[in-house]
């Protein structure tokens, strides 16, 4: 029987701390953000840990506001890799969703509306400097790496930013 589970989403650790509390539903065991997983593995691995000296950005998920109090671990783990987290408009509480969502809804101007969203997210990563997009949501993923992989920008899971840290190779992502 576990005594913690890792929760890779926001969505699944929002839902065992608050939801199932909600409805009377009992969690038989800890839930971890992902995002602290990683920052006490990497605080573990310190010495293994080669600064990146990466210029980064950030793309917060939707989800995220499930676990803000779990945000801060973005930062931190930038700052034990040795990765700069450039100064945007949209980050943060003021992230921009990737706009997925948006465009699912089928309605009549979603799709121009999405693509102001993307157009304007990406902007602002490309003005801060950014060299990687970092995300943990694989929808977010899926629904703006290839755009910020055309401007130039190195679409990244943050368990794979990790990996680089201490020397390992994550595979492609596609």
């Amino acid at each position: 029987k576990p005594t913690e589970v890792i929760c890779f989403h926001d969505e699944c650790y929002g839902t065992y701390t608050s939801y199932c509390s909600a409805v009377g539903i009992d969690v038989p065991f800890k839930p971890v953000h992902f995002f602290e997983f990683l920052y006490n593995r990497l605080a573990a691995l310190k010495d293994a840990i080669r600064p990146l000296n990466l210029k980064v950005a950030y793309q917060r998920p939707c989800s995220a506001r499930l676990s803000p109090d779990k945000h801060h671990f973005v930062r931190d783990i930038f700052h034990i890799v040795g990765a700069e987290c450039v100064e945007r408009e949209y980050v943060d509480e003021n992230a921009l969703c990737c706009a997925g969502t948006i465009q699912g809804q089928k309605r009549e101007g979603s799709r121009r509306r999405a693509a102001e969203i993307q157009r304007k997210n990406v902007e602002d990563m490309q003005k801060a400097g950014a060299q990687v997009c970092v995300f943990n949501c694989p929808a977010c993923f899926q629904t703006l790496g290839a755009m910020v992989a055309r401007e130039g920008i190195v679409p990244m899971y943050m368990s794979d930013l990790c990996r680089l840290a201490i020397g390992e190779k994550p595979k492609e992502s596609r």
